[in-house]
């Protein structure tokens, strides 16, 4: 049971449902859970890399399995989750970390949003009911600066972001009595297989980071880092916080 990573409370034996979990901040996520005791269903289109993960997880002791899940289909989402109760009899944590973005088509808008905001409503539309029923739970969904701030990146990936806010914040009002807290974590800029594009090389990477965006840290952020916040926020350490946009980007929008 464990990783031997930071222990977060009240996880051991809680089931955990993680969209996007074979890769990125969601394989960090799944890791960052295991290792405070929680059973992690990883939830990805790719199976080769969700099942390398279950193997990493259970060789450090965790529970772990994988789910093939389509977060574009409502019924795919919905089958996934109904699969992980199945499987572990009940669920208790529901992260949304999904996502590819789409740049070089005329409906990139389009794409973006039902990637990274619909996307998103389908995790919390088929997961939020299955918290109810189990008596509550925790629900953190990764957004990004570009939700809290305009952004000139990929058409709809902004809006998207926005709307991934706004709909926590919503979701955080309206079913706060049943003792369902959500949540979103917006990251700056992290190193991910989706990230690795905008800087190619060493030095291109240095100066965007240091010259062009000025991040006060002077680094990229770490998958696991923003793993660590996903998993506080639904840990019992997180037990009051619920509605909020937790920014995690080396100080960059404190400018």
């Amino acid at each position: 049971m464990g990783t031997g990573k930071t222990v977060f409370s009240g996880l051991n034996d809680k089931v955990c449902w993680v969209a996007g979990g074979a890769s990125g901040i969601g394989r960090a996520s799944a890791l960052a859970l295991a290792a405070s005791g929680a059973r992690v269903a990883v939830a990805d289109l790719s199976e080769a890399a969700g099942k390398e993960l279950v193997d990493e997880i259970a060789h450090g002791g965790g529970t772990a399995h994988f789910c093939q899940t389509d977060v574009l289909d409502d019924d795919s989402v919905r089958e996934s989750l109904a699969a992980v109760v199945g499987r572990f009899g009940r669920l208790d944590i529901v992260v949304n970390s999904a996502g590819k973005t789409s740049t070089d088509r005329e409906d990139d808008f389009e794409r973006n949003l039902d990637m990274f905001l619909l996307g998103t409503w389908r995790g919390m539309k088929a997961g939020i009911p299955l918290l109810q029923q189990f008596g509550g739970g925790a629900v953190v969904n990764v957004a990004s600066i570009a939700g809290v701030t305009g952004s000139i990146g990929p058409s709809g990936y902004g809006p998207a972001k926005h709307g991934v806010v706004g709909a926590t914040k919503d979701a955080a009002l309206r079913y706060a009595t049943d003792g369902i807290r959500v949540n979103v974590v917006c990251p700056g800029y992290i190193e991910t297989p989706m990230t690795a594009s905008f800087a190619p090389s060493e030095e291109e990477s240095r100066v965007l980071i240091e010259e062009t965006l000025r991040v006060p840290m002077a680094r990229w952020g770490r998958p696991e880092e923003i793993g660590a916040v996903i998993a506080f926020l639904a840990s019992d350490d997180a037990s009051f916080i619920t509605g909020q946009a937790i920014v995690a980007d080396g100080g960059l929008t404190a400018r």
